[in-house]
């Protein structure tokens, strides 16, 4: 599971996807999640960066349960991964005001599941509170789930449901990280 400062990456990339309105998002330099999350471009946090993006590529999650029913035993699992292609470019040089070359692209593409889930139930957070929880991890968690659309926690994780109003229409995916 994506940890740390690791989280703020899908939140950006699901971000872009509905901004998009694409499972395939571009963007010109990894350093703008820095910028957009109002983050010190420097060395440590930009090879952070470049790390965390490695690890939400590699990340699955599987879930699952075994039950046992009259006459067996039932297996129900599911796997889940964030992108299925991912190809960005770094900058070793970490210079503020240098940029990509020309024919230099950063794509990402979703996995179909991650881009269904982020179509279909956005989540309609706002960069600022994004930006201060950063460093709380916990926190951000507690504010995504939060924010998050009814239901979702019941379908996420099969427990009672949640009461709660529906969030407004200026809080709607069209706004998130605003």
């Amino acid at each position: 599971l994506p940890f740390g400062q690791d989280r703020l990456i899908p939140i950006w990339i699901a971000t872009l996807a509905v901004k998009q309105k694409s499972r395939t998002v571009h963007f010109k330099r990894a350093a703008q999640l820095l910028e957009f999350l109002q983050l010190p471009k420097d060395g440590i946090h930009y090879r952070r960066l470049m790390q965390g993006f490695e690890r939400i590529f590699a990340a699955s999650m599987f879930f699952g349960t075994d039950q046992e029913r009259s006459g067996g035993q039932v297996v129900d699992w599911a796997s889940f991964h964030f992108f299925d292609r991912m190809q960005l470019w770094f900058n070793h040089a970490e210079s503020e005001n240098s940029t990509p070359p020309n024919d230099a692209e950063n794509v990402i593409t979703l996995s179909d599941g991650f881009y269904d889930e982020v179509r279909q139930h956005p989540i309609p957070v706002q960069r600022q509170v994004v930006a201060s929880l950063a460093n709380a991890p916990g926190l951000l968690d507690f504010y995504v789930w939060i924010v998050s659309p009814p239901g979702i926690a019941t379908r996420l994780t099969s427990t009672s449901s949640r009461t709660r109003s529906q969030p407004s229409a200026s809080n709607s995916a069209s706004n998130c990280f605003s």
